[in-house]
């Protein structure tokens, strides 16, 4: 594309206004266009070219063009427009001219007409006929929907009680030490119970074949952890070292798509039985895993870490709470191809992480029992949960008025700028323009947080 061929976004469009024009080497021209609403994902842009900006189009299709051509009495790349059209025809620069206009009149529509429809993907483009002197074509864009009816009011909300969740995080952290300095025993003599470690091999199969990922050996499972599917860590109690056992189980309706509510048959061998020795918890132990010289020290030191760590944890998960209670309340339909895209972004970024780490798709799906279809689903359930809470929160910020002011974002700016210590000033001229945007949309979601808290019932029983 020429340079030649500039964007024309005018000063209009903030008042919601558009002209129709494409400078092409500082002339205007304009152009127009309809809008076809197809469904509620799509919408179509249909645009008319014709006359003199078709002209225009053409002759810049012939200066990205013309050195391609050789025309006898013309050095290559210095015959006229006509000679060329006059050897090779007069559709020699239509092609290009579609791709000029398609081109230009995207990046002139692009903010000011696209964006505000809500473009929830990469659009499509349509040729739909070429005439002597008239290109039409049509943007196929797909859109998000408008969001509904939310709830988001008068919910009760079962949250996280943070003095229960601190005290639950201290003794873990210190059954956490515990264990680590505990050891393990062989045990020979008896069946295989409740809270043993159990070494196993293990092959899965569905309708007597084997799946992605269901196969290991000499895999350690604590009995009663609830690690693998529900019902296989309870069929394997009472088994004997060396025996092998065909386990029953059915995945969870939740489970991957390609092996959910599905019936599926393990043949597991039970190589060994392991049981952990706990150390007493004494002054001893915290001797043997802190600095500390009593237990006492080194409870008070595990409660002082859960209670600064907790807090942080227990405000996400209660804000997770609330949101995730808003979304299910919630119906909304993500655009398909949004998340398509979306997956296959995901899927592309981590081929090109395996390939910066040495390693091919292959390689990694033998590691980790996982296939392409695996992770695509799992990219797209997690793209088309995303989108929704952004659409739905969205939706709520502007329907309660919610504003990020000018002086939220200065303070924001100011305590950064303090922890960083530098002066604001220097700290702003450092800053890139998607930091500005974090702070923004972080200072629209707490507002927007402490208003769910304030309009729902939140109960503090987890």
């Amino acid at each position: 594309m020429s340079n030649e061929v500039e964007n024309n976004v005018v000063d209009e469009v903030e008042n919601n206004e558009f002209k129709p024009v494409v400078t092409v080497r500082g002339q205007e021209f304009d152009f127009s266009y309809t809008v076809e609403d197809v469904d509620k994902f799509t919408k179509k842009f249909v645009i008319k070219v014709e006359g003199d900006l078709f002209l225009a189009f053409e002759r810049e299709s012939y200066y990205a063009n013309k050195n391609k051509y050789s025309i006898p009495g013309f050095r290559k790349g210095k015959a006229t427009m006509h000679a060329i059209k006059a050897y090779y025809g007069d559709h020699v620069f239509i092609e290009g001219a579609v791709d000029q206009a398609i081109d230009a009149v995207y990046r002139v529509m692009y903010r000011p007409v696209l964006l505000k429809v809500n473009m929830a993907a990469s659009p499509d483009v349509e040729v739909r006929g070429i005439t002597e002197n008239t290109i039409e074509f049509a943007y196929i864009i797909t859109v998000f929907p408008e969001v509904g009816e939310i709830n988001y009011k008068g919910m009760e909300i079962h949250c996280y009680d943070e003095d229960k969740y601190v005290k639950e995080l201290a003794e873990k952290k210190l059954q956490d030490a515990r264990k680590q300095a505990g050891s393990y025993t062989e045990v020979d003599d008896r069946p295989l119970q409740d809270g043993d470690t159990a070494n196993i091999d293990y092959l899965g199969k569905v309708d007597d074949v084997p799946f992605a990922g269901g196969e290991a050996k000499g895999y350690d499972l604590v009995i009663g952890s609830n690690t693998f599917i529900p019902g296989f860590e309870s069929q394997l109690v009472g088994m004997n070292k060396g025996e092998t056992k065909d386990i029953n189980v059915t995945f969870p309706e939740d489970y991957h798509e390609e092996l959910a509510g599905k019936a599926a048959v393990f043949t597991v061998t039970l190589n060994g039985i392991k049981v952990m020795n706990m150390p007493e918890l004494d002054d001893e132990f915290a001797k043997d895993v802190s600095e500390f010289d009593t237990l006492d020290e080194l409870k008070a030191d595990y409660e002082a870490k859960a209670k600064e760590e907790g807090h942080k944890q227990v405000v996400n998960m209660n804000n997770n709470a609330i949101v995730e209670a808003i979304l299910s309340a919630t119906e909304y339909e993500v655009p398909e191809k949004t998340i398509v895209e979306a997956a296959e972004s995901q899927m592309e970024n981590m081929e090109s992480q395996l390939k910066k780490a040495g390693l091919t798709f292959e390689q990694y799906a033998t590691y980790t029992g996982l296939t392409k279809e695996n992770l695509l689903a799992d990219y797209k359930e997690r793209a088309r949960a995303s989108e929704k809470k952004n659409m739905v929160l969205s939706a709520i910020i502007e329907r309660e008025g919610i504003k990020c002011e000018t002086e939220d974002v200065e303070k924001v700016i100011q305590e950064n700028a303090a922890k960083a210590g530098k002066e604001v000033d220097d700290y702003k001229k450092e800053m890139k323009n998607d930091e500005f945007d974090y702070i923004i949309n972080q200072i629209l979601s707490d507002k927007l947080l402490a208003l769910l808290q304030q309009v729902n019932n939140l109960v503090y029983d987890k």
